[in-house]
């Protein structure tokens, strides 16, 4: 289960913890709880808003991401406009990438890297200003700026933010490029 972050008024936990396992079930990530559910039945799905419950934008995003692969796991082509985040939300929270500049190094990198974006999480452009030195220090872009270094990336300085990228999925991927900088030296 992807990890949420809990607000004053946000989805039933529960009822948001049973569908996701329906989900992974159906997906085959984890053992099947209940019947698999279908594409269809997953569209007419609601959450009650409880005291302490998950935050809903989160859950949006994740159910989603869920919609598009029950639809790819059942040979559905989505419309394009239900892939696409309320337009809403975009003008008051921003979004996913506007701190960042559209450049094809950075569309690569977030190809390759598609952070979920929480509530509270690492500053979207420090982690692809990093992410961007660290290809060039491994020589898979051309290096702007400071190699960086071992120290830099076990204790790596990233403000948290609102709306930023999900800190653990960072401190993986971090690592895993910590891995692969000292097997090269």
């Amino acid at each position: 289960m992807p990890e949420l972050s809990v607000v004053m008024r946000g989805y039933d936990r529960r009822q948001v913890d049973e569908l996701v396992a329906r989900v992974e079930g159906t997906l085959g990530r984890a053992p099947l709880a209940g019947k698999p559910i279908t594409l269809k039945e997953f569209g007419w799905i609601e959450f009650d808003i409880v005291v302490r419950g998950y935050d809903r934008f989160e859950v949006d995003g994740m159910m989603r991401a869920y919609r598009r692969e029950l639809a790819a796991n059942e040979g559905v082509e989505l419309p394009a406009d239900l892939d696409e985040p309320d337009a809403g939300l975009g003008l008051i929270l921003g979004s996913a990438d506007e701190d960042t500049p559209d450049t094809p190094l950075f569309s690569e990198i977030r190809g390759e890297h598609s952070f979920p974006v929480r509530f509270r999480g690492y500053d979207r452009a420090q982690v692809n200003d990093l992410i961007a030195r660290i290809w060039g220090t491994l020589g898979r872009a051309p290096l702007n700026g400071v190699p960086v270094t071992r120290e830099e990336l076990n204790n790596p300085r990233l403000d948290v933010v609102l709306r930023g990228y999900d800190r653990p999925t960072v401190e993986v991927a971090l690592g895993r490029y910590l891995r692969e900088l000292l097997e090269r030296r």
